[in-house]
C-alpha cells in the first residue's frame, strides 16, 4: 500500500479507495449479519415469552425456572400463585418472570 503513495499519481490513489472500501463493505456485512441472525432473534423470543407470560391464566399447566410443575390459581400483575400438590392442597407463589413455559401448548403441539 505504501508504494501507491510513493508512485503517485490518480490511478493509484483510486485504486487505495477500493481496498479501503471493500474492507470496510466487510465490516458492515458482518454487522448486518449479527443484527439480523443474533440480536434479531433474541428480540422475537423476548417477544413471544412476554406475550406467553401476558396470557397467562388460572387452570393453565405451568412449570417454573427452578422445574416446580403446579397449575396456575391466581395470576396477577406481579405474581402467580400456583398449587403445586392436590393431596395437601399446596399452593406457592412466585414471581410473574419464574415462569419458565405453560405446558398445556406443548401438549396441544404434540397431539397435531
Amino acid at each position: 500500500m505504501a508504494l501507491l503513495f510513493l508512485c503517485g499519481g490518480i490511478r493509484n490513489k483510486i485504486i487505495y479507495k477500493f481496498f479501503v472500501l471493500k474492507k470496510c463493505s466487510k465490516n458492515i456485512c458482518r454487522i448486518l449479519f449479527f443484527y439480523f441472525f443474533i440480536f434479531r432473534a433474541k428480540k422475537t423470543q423476548d417477544k413471544k415469552r412476554t406475550s406467553m407470560l401476558d396470557q397467562l391464566k388460572p387452570g393453565d399447566r405451568v412449570q417454573t425456572i427452578g422445574g416446580i410443575l403446579g397449575t396456575v390459581i391466581k395470576a396477577s400483575d406481579s405474581e402467580v400463585t400456583l398449587k403445586v400438590d392436590e393431596t395437601s392442597n399446596t399452593k406457592l407463589r412466585f414471581a410473574r418472570s419464574a415462569i419458565h413455559r405453560v405446558l398445556g401448548d406443548e401438549v396441544e403441539a404434540k397431539e397435531k
